[in-house]
C-alpha cells in the first residue's frame, strides 16, 4: 500500500514559504504544527493567498509614497526663484 506525505508547515515559516509549498503540490489546505510537529490547526490556501494580496497592495502603496516624496523633494529646489547672474 502506498501513502503519501503530509505537507505542512509550522508556526515559524514565512508566508511566502508556505505558499510555495501549497502551490508545488496544488492544495486547498495545509497542516500548521508547532516546533515539535504538534498540531495546531490547518491554514486554507485562500486565507493566506488574500494575506499575501493585502501585503502586496500595502507594499505597492508604501512604494508609491516613497517615490511620491522623494519625487516632491528632488523638485523643490527648481521651483525656487534662482537668483540672476551677476557680471564682474
Amino acid at each position: 500500500m502506498m501513502t503519501r506525505d503530509v505537507v505542512l508547515c509550522q508556526t515559524g515559516d514565512l508566508l511566502h514559504y508556505v505558499w510555495a509549498r501549497i502551490r508545488a503540490r496544488g492544495l486547498k489546505n495545509i497542516y500548521v504544527t508547532d516546533q515539535d510537529f504538534r498540531p495546531l490547526g490547518v491554514l486554507n490556501a485562500r486565507d493566506a493567498l488574500q494575506v499575501l494580496l493585502k501585503e502586496s497592495i500595502d507594499e505597492e502603496a508604501m512604494l508609491r509614497d516613497c517615490v511620491m516624496c522623494a519625487v516632491t523633494i528632488d523638485l523643490a529646489p527648481l521651483n525656487q526663484a534662482q537668483p540672476a547672474p551677476t557680471r564682474a
